[in-house]
């Protein structure tokens, strides 16, 4: 399930459009992903106190399963260099958490093998 989120910012079709792009992109790379639940927040802060140029800031949470809780925020001059930004951060973490997910699921596999290996049953009555 992917939302795609507004905050302070009128709604484009096009930078929803970019998003979605994005996160099906990622999609195909890491097919778990269609499971999760996806929220993208494009939000424009802008200072009332202050005069200068507004920053655009991009936030994708992504909660699942597999891909527990991760969130990634950036912030940039335009909405396009904040999602640029968060969708190159998002193939690292997505590698980073199936790498341990990986890593979890073989030294279950090792212990369960260990566990039920006849050798371990001949050592431990000896």
């Amino acid at each position: 399930m992917t939302k795609v989120i507004f905050k302070n910012l009128k709604s484009s079709e096009m930078a929803k459009s970019i998003v979605i792009a994005k996160i099906e992109e990622a999609i195909t790379k890491f097919p778990e992903l269609s499971r999760h639940k996806i929220f993208a927040t494009l939000s424009m802060n802008n200072s009332l106190t202050q005069a200068g140029p507004s920053s655009f800031s991009f936030k994708l949470s992504i909660d699942g399963r597999l891909f527990k809780k991760i969130i990634i925020e950036k912030q940039g001059s335009t909405l396009y260099e904040a999602i640029a930004e968060v969708s190159h951060l998002l193939s690292e973490r997505l590698h980073r958490a199936s790498g341990k997910m990986r890593a979890i699921k073989l030294a279950r596999a090792r212990q369960y093998q260990y566990k039920h290996s006849w050798e371990h049953w001949y050592e431990s009555a000896a």
